[in-house]
């Protein structure tokens, strides 16, 4: 069984990326700065096949715990306005940066990027 974690699977392209994903048999690890919100989309899977784990893309420890034994990473986090520390530099630069760097010393064979900003 393949596994993937989805950073901002917990969002509007995350719901239907993570309904295929589980359909196809994938365990889902969906990394988010609010699991709770993300537990709405367990039952798109079966039991313990969709797992949402917090975490803060600010973080890069959090974010290499969060790469932990998948073969496939999916980048959603996006915003399409700045607000406090949410700002574009914040999330569409240096969080995907931290990403990039994380995926590449992790052995991460696969990762997707989308962007917000075209």
């Amino acid at each position: 069984m393949q596994s993937v974690t989805i950073f901002g699977g917990d969002g509007f392209l995350g719901r239907y990326i993570v309904r295929d994903l589980a359909a196809s048999g994938v365990a889902i690890q969906l990394a988010c700065r609010n699991p709770e919100r993300a537990a709405q989309l367990k039952p798109c899977g079966a039991v313990g096949q969709i797992t949402p784990v917090y975490c803060d893309m600010r973080n890069p420890k959090q974010v290499k715990v969060a790469l932990q034994g998948v073969d496939t990473v999916i980048n959603l986090v996006g915003i399409l306005y700045e607000k406090r520390k949410s700002t574009f530099q914040a999330v569409h630069v240096d969080a995907a940066k931290t990403l990039a760097k994380a995926c590449k010393e992790a052995g991460v064979k696969n990762l997707i990027h989308v962007s917000a900003i075209g």
